[in-house]
């Protein structure tokens, strides 16, 4: 360790130094050790490319206000616990994804519990997820009989690749979008994308939040968040940047971002209601 930091802070210059880090990390150990399941990504690279659109669905409250049966033909991907949703099983989102599961805000098993949960409710094609989580999978043989993608993160630039190592995402949003730019969708629309935390003092989702497998360190049993404003500030800040990025690479590709979600402060992305696109 005190040869890796005098490495790091007084012979590599600062970009250097940060892959040098991320390279010496169990993220990149996890990479190495399970390459060719990553690279196995490669099947979905421009594998929508002849489809015009597909929405993601968020967990955002305002998702309620939204009729989501029109969308039953449509390309959809659900995220985390999107499948409480009273249209899930009318929808039938084709992709789910869920981001890292931290062993700090859920235990091995509570991950467990949630997976299992999935298992029994999910009717997607393909399920993403982190390949750090691989291993509960595997300890309870979870999702047989669904497609499983992995995705390794780091702390790196985003590759816009996920057949290859990228950046680590603040929000599973941005999960979402790099897997349908590299899937080769042209227009992408959020859902239930409110990120007002900032204004609302509270982190709600549309369902009830005792539908949880667990209890979330951050907020409280009435939505509201603990900690500073500062830090919720923060992570919001982190989490708009990337989006930034994200939009930018769009927009290079002649790729569409659309915010659908009614109350939401994302503003990097053009807004449309639902009703004027379908």
């Amino acid at each position: 360790m005190i040869l890796k930091k005098l490495i790091k802070d007084w012979f590599l210059p600062p970009k250097v130094a940060k892959a040098f880090s991320s390279y010496m990390s169990k993220a990149f150990v996890l990479y190495i050790r399970h390459n060719n399941k990553i690279k196995s990504n490669l099947k979905y690279k421009n594998i929508h490319r002849n489809n015009k659109r597909c929405f993601i669905l968020l967990n955002g409250p305002s998702i309620n206000e939204e009729d989501l049966s029109p969308l039953k033909d449509e390309i959809c991907f659900s995220v985390s616990n999107f499948f409480h949703h009273i249209d899930y099983e009318y929808i039938k989102p084709k992709y789910h994804v869920i981001p890292r599961i931290f062993k700090d805000n859920m235990s091995i098993e509570k991950q467990k519990e949630w997976l299992l949960l999935m298992n029994q409710k999910l009717q997607c094609d393909t399920f993403f997820l982190d390949i750090a989580n691989k291993h509960v999978m595997q300890d309870i043989e979870l999702l047989q009989s669904k497609g499983v993608a992995f995705l390794s993160t780091s702390n790196l630039e985003r590759t816009f690749d996920i057949s290859k190592m990228t950046a680590s995402y603040s929000t599973v949003a941005i999960m979402c979008l790099e897997i349908a730019i590299y899937m080769g969708f042209k227009n992408i629309y959020l859902l239930g994308g409110d990120f007002n935390s900032i204004c609302t003092g509270k982190y709600e989702y549309f369902f009830d939040r005792n539908k949880l497998t667990f209890k979330d360190p951050f907020v409280d049993n009435l939505n509201n968040i603990i900690g500073t404003k500062v830090d919720d500030i923060e992570a919001n800040l982190n989490a708009f940047k990337q989006f930034e990025e994200i939009n930018r690479l769009a927009i290079k590709k002649n790729i569409n971002i659309f915010n659908l979600s009614k109350r939401s402060m994302l503003d990097t992305f053009e807004k449309k209601s639902l009703n004027a696109i379908l």
